[in-house]
């Protein structure tokens, strides 16, 4: 409703934040050693990641190419699967944030297929910058729905200090630049979100309400079920 939103305090303080954020991984790059020990996509992101290179590039959930393969992927920490009670291969995280990681995904798919630099196997480095960038996508779609939370109770500037001390006073900032694809900047996205579609549902109960309610609440539990608490 207001034209000028966009020189408020609070939407400025917000980009200048990204801005920072973006800066920062853009130096930290923590892409740079892909494939390599201590790679993005290592420890709890392999679980995360791995329904997406399991089911796009090998066809096979069950991961029972892993047996196949003269590539040794618990090693490299790029496959590391849990065994079921019946034998089979379980991915240990559910999926949540392969959903998000998706579109990202596909991109770094795209640019990998498109050129001989690069393997397109779902760890190589374009796959690891898109992921990076993910974390800054969601974060920016958290920040703009926690504004808008924010000022409906608060003042611009309180709503610019809450923003700026909780993406820089917070680990959020070291996971959405070092650590990048852990859960932490994606929960906060959803959860922000989450939290604005419960005031607008209590201000009327419409359908598209319950839908994002429904969307979002379900995501934040499949990106870490003890999330439902």
């Amino acid at each position: 409703k207001d034209k000028l939103s966009f020189l408020k305090p609070s939407f400025i303080s917000t980009l200048v934040i990204i801005g920072i954020l973006f800066y920062s991984q853009m130096n930290i790059k923590p892409w740079k050693n892909a494939e390599k020990q201590h790679s993005l996509i290592d420890w709890d992101v392999t679980s995360y990641y791995a329904y997406l290179p399991a089911y796009f590039i090998h066809d096979d959930l069950t991961l029972s190419f892993t047996d196949n393969d003269s590539i040794n992927y618990s090693a490299k920490h790029q496959f590391w699967p849990e065994k079921a009670p019946n034998g089979g291969k379980v991915i240990k995280t559910t999926m949540g944030l392969s959903f998000l990681y998706a579109p990202f995904f596909m991109m770094g798919h795209l640019y990998a297929s498109s050129t001989s630099q690069y393997a397109a196997n779902g760890f190589s480095k374009p796959y690891e910058f898109f992921l990076g960038l993910s974390s800054i996508f969601y974060l920016m779609i958290g920040l703009y729905y926690l504004r808008k939370v924010l000022l409906k109770f608060f003042n611009e500037a309180i709503t610019s200090v809450t923003i700026v001390s909780l993406v820089m006073g917070t680990n959020l900032y070291y996971y959405c630049t070092t650590e990048p694809c852990m859960s932490h900047a994606y929960n906060f996205s959803l959860i922000s979100v989450f939290m604005y579609f419960v005031i607008k549902w209590f201000d009327a109960q419409k359908l598209k309400y319950a839908i994002a309610l429904g969307v979002t609440g379900g995501l934040i539990v499949l990106i870490r079920p003890v999330n439902l608490l």
